[in-house]
């Protein structure tokens, strides 16, 4: 049963929210690395390093973008989000400045606003707010269209809505939840 659902005279539109969403790290083609260092969960990229002070340890010196990262675990669901980076984080997230000036012609700025976004990605994976959508034929039942894969509950924001065709997509606006 759909998460959100509306029709029309022609289409009827459904949004999911996916049981098993990709992790966005695995197979990411990212610029950048995310380690995590929690107990209970394996997060973020894969992670060689025991400790934040190890990572530290073995990149001093080295000329790095970098954001900390706080992990909030709730009982049923993790945020991840930004923190000073202060001895206290439960990761990072970093590009090298070589990998920076490659991605983003050297804009450290544009790098963290790439870096927040990823921040911002992942958390939504952790909180299970992925997303996916079905088009179906009012009078037939018939799958028009379909897309998965959509990060953030804002439909308008995350994808969906520029993943409609242009005539259908002011059905996003006429969305209800479903029992």
């Amino acid at each position: 049963m759909p998460d959100l659902k509306t029709e029309n005279d022609e289409v009827i539109l459904a949004i999911y929210n996916e049981d098993s969403p990709v992790d966005p790290r695995d197979n990411s083609d990212s610029p950048t690395t995310m380690l995590i260092w929690n107990k209970e969960y394996t997060l973020g990229d894969e992670n060689e390093y025991s400790s934040l002070d190890a990572f530290f340890a073995a990149h001093e010196g080295a000329k790095l973008v970098m954001l900390g990262l706080e992990l909030n675990d709730y009982r049923y669901y993790c945020t991840l989000r930004e923190t000073k980076l202060d001895g206290y984080e439960d990761g990072v997230i970093y590009a090298t400045m070589d990998t920076v000036q490659k991605e983003w012609g050297g804009d450290i700025e544009k790098a963290k606003e790439y870096m927040r976004e990823e921040i911002r990605e992942y958390s939504w994976y952790l909180q299970g707010e992925v997303y996916g959508f079905k088009l179906l034929d009012r009078k037939t039942g018939d799958e028009i269209d379909s897309c998965w894969g959509f990060y953030g509950g804002n439909m308008r924001e995350n994808g969906i809505a520029d993943a409609l065709q242009e005539k259908y997509r002011y059905l996003i606006d006429e969305l209800e939840p479903q029992g």
